[in-house]
């Protein structure tokens, strides 16, 4: 049961707009709506003369236009849809047939006529849509007293307004009352639903038929009964989801000697209409009038309006699963005297009405507030797009605009730039927030506002940088120069790179020998690297520091280099390269050599043999010089030859002691005959420190 209240009011619909004159009795509008345009069309009548008008929206709405003057009829119904930027209206009255008006909105200013049905046959309650980018045309078409039609164009273009129109439902014998047909385009389905009349005028029934045209318009199924036929069912609508088709209509039943209406829903599986679910609605309410179903944004509603104390108020009920309908219907004017026409949900759900003054009656447009602005976010301790040394935030926000008011945000601070909160956690009587401790780097604060109505805007990120620590002493490398190894090469480059993701502002370099001396607090590179040229020899030190966005300096690195001059094997080979070793001044040198000892002069080189022995210990080499380059030996090894007996035969059983490499091997488990086998000493040494490492 649902219970109803005519003291609930209209919340979450916008004000009413009148779009018509004032003046004139304005009746029967129709509607056409999409994404970017809603387009108005009515019937006004001055001095019982119809007369057809036309309204619009873009950005908002303009003046009315007058269409097109029309003899003196009792009914004009216009029908209004578009097609490739062109606004077409189609008309039908007494004894004037069918007629077309159209009209692009960009290039024409007045709008073009002409007739698709003869005078002599009366049409009525066009209906027009543009499906599969054709244009559709269904109407009532009367051919005598007794034989009516449901007829439809289909194509119709600018070019082809006059083809000849295909009958959908052909009636040999008129009852009482009318078919009133009811299109739903669906992919490529069209389905037509209409009413049916037996029985005579004291004892009849209102029965609802459905016919549907599956992937083109030429082949109809049977028309099928959707409803009892020993009951009314007048003023219904459906819709079409999926594989279903929801269907509402006025059930009227004669109980305890008087009539009593229902709301009537039922679902039927599209395919075989087979009935799946059905359910009375009690209201309370003596007769539903133009009844409309629409699904919109994931909700169901059902729209009518009713006599209350002889005047007519718009009312509606919505439910999220077509069983449970809302507890109050909604009174969408209450207290007025208001005929619903239209409900229109193609970009917002949007009702069209006749509201009758003393005088006059208007045609008004509501639209549901399915809308909320979004809050306009700042902050009094970070701009958005600068740093800031503090990790305590505060957000404010001014209160958005909103047709039903403002209950609530939802909000979340996190680093991810585009999250959507999705949970209300703050009222909406709240215009600030506050936040503590927040880690360096950047973060996002995300807050959207819920309305009444229960639309959440689009969502604010805001950015926030924090940076509240010093930055760290960069890390510096080089591609020229070991750190600590002399080098000949006397064009160092060094490089460095920051140890956090934190901006920095630039750095601060210096190169020299003093190792005192400190980079000064001024900006001297915002780049990563530098080149000297022309060094001179000696030790050097090179060191760098980091200045933040806020100024703030880091501590130094040093990275320290020696350069020397040496003479260079240039033509030994890679082994001979890479286990030499140049003679320095006042070098004193511990060499264990084996059999004999190469000693490059003058780039030459020389074989000494000292048979001392297995050992030779030459504390003083008084035959070397600066420059001079000492080579240790390299043994190819023999077949059956093993690390311990080339060690063996070379140093005795203390040989084992000393470093032994295999060129061009990763490990020292073997080696193969042909093997290059080097035995060296550990270490060369240098005023008793350890000067350099293999």
């Amino acid at each position: 049961m649902v219970l109803f209240s005519s003291l609930q009011g209209a919340d979450g619909w916008e004000n009413p707009v009148r779009v018509s004159q004032k003046e004139n009795i304005n009746k029967y509008p129709d509607i056409f709506q999409d994404q970017n345009l809603t387009a108005i069309v009515w019937t006004s009548y001055v001095k019982g003369s119809p007369r057809i008008y036309f309204n619009y929206k873009d950005t908002g709405w303009h003046n009315p236009e007058l269409v097109v003057k029309l003899n003196k009829n009792k009914i004009v119904l216009p029908s209004i849809t578009m097609k490739d930027g062109t606004v077409y209206i189609f008309i039908s009255n007494e004894k004037n047939g069918l007629e077309v008006l159209y009209r692009d909105l960009k290039t024409e200013k007045v709008f073009n006529r002409t007739v698709l049905m003869k005078e002599e046959e009366f049409c009525l309650l066009p209906n027009a849509y543009n499906f599969n980018n054709k244009l559709l045309v269904f109407y009532q078409r009367y051919i005598n007293e007794e034989v009516f039609k449901i007829d439809y164009f289909t194509s119709l273009t600018r070019d082809t307004l006059s083809i000849t129109p295909r009958t959908l439902i052909d009636i040999s014998k008129k009852e009482y009352g009318s078919f009133f047909p009811i299109i739903k385009l669906n992919n490529d389905n069209i389905y037509s639903l209409w009413i049916e009349r037996f029985g005579q005028q004291n004892k009849r029934n209102d029965v609802l038929f459905i016919k549907s045209s599956t992937g083109g318009f030429r082949l109809w199924s049977e028309k099928k009964m959707l409803s009892d036929p020993n009951t009314d069912a007048q003023f219904p609508d459906f819709f079409i989801d999926k594989n279903k088709l929801y269907l509402v209509y006025n059930l009227t039943e004669y109980k305890d000697y008087k009539y009593v209406s229902y709301l009537m829903t039922k679902i039927f599986d599209l395919n075989s209409l087979e009935l799946l679910e059905s359910k009375r609605i009690d209201l309370n309410i003596s007769s539903f009038y133009q009844i409309k179903l629409r699904y919109f944004k994931n909700k169901y509603y059902i729209f009518w309006y009713s006599y209350i104390k002889k005047n007519p108020q718009i009312y509606y009920i919505q439910s999220d699963n077509f069983k449970e309908w809302s507890k109050f219907p909604i009174t969408i004017n209450k207290g007025g005297n208001d005929k619903l026409c239209k409900v229109n949900s193609a970009a917002r759900l949007m009702i069209l009405y006749e509201k009758k003054d003393k005088q006059s009656s208007q045609i008004y447009i509501r639209e549901k507030d399915d809308f909320c602005n979004p809050p306009v976010v700042y902050s009094t301790t970070h701009k958005s797009d600068k740093w800031s040394y503090k990790n305590s935030a505060i957000f404010k926000w001014h209160d958005p605009y909103d047709t039903s008011g403002i209950k609530g945000y939802a909000y979340i601070m996190d680093t991810s730039p585009d999250t959507i909160p999705e949970i209300e956690n703050l009222p909406g009587n709240f215009t600030g927030k506050s936040f503590e401790k927040l880690e360096n780097g950047i973060q996002y604060f995300h807050i959207r506002a819920i309305d009444k109505a229960e639309n959440f805007s689009s969502t604010v990120h805001y950015m926030v940088m924090v940076n509240s620590s010093i930055p760290e002493a960069p890390l510096i490398f080089s591609k020229t120069h070991e750190e600590f190894i002399p080098s000949d090469n006397n064009v160092p480059i060094f490089s460095w790179m920051k140890k956090d993701n934190r901006p920095v502002k630039g750095y601060a370099y210096l190169f020299t020998q003093d190792e005192n001396l400190v980079p000064k607090q001024k900006i001297n590179t915002t780049g990563t690297n530098v080149k000297f040229i022309n060094i001179k020899e000696g030790i050097w030190y090179f060191k760098v520091r980091t200045c933040d966005t806020l100024n703030r300096w880091s501590d130094y690195s040093t990275y320290t280099i020696s350069v020397e001059k040496i003479l260079t094997a240039t033509k030994s080979s890679e082994a001979e390269s890479r286990f030499s070793y140049i003679v320095k001044p006042k070098d004193v040198l511990s060499i264990i050599i084996s059999k004999i000892l190469r000693i490059k002069k003058k780039l030459e080189w020389r074989d000494y043999e000292k048979p001392v022995g297995k050992f030779n210990y030459l504390q003083n080499l008084d035959f070397l010089k600066p420059g001079d380059i000492v080579m240790f030996p390299i043994i190819i090894a023999r077949p059956n030859d093993t690390i311990e007996k080339i060690s063996r035969d070379m140093f005795g059983t203390e040989g084992q002691k000393n470093k032994i490499v295999i060129v061009g091997k990763e490990s020292e488990d073997g080696i193969d005959a042909g093997d290059k086998v080097i035995i060296k000493d550990e270490y060369f040494l240098k005023t008793g420190k350890i000067k350099k490492k293999y």
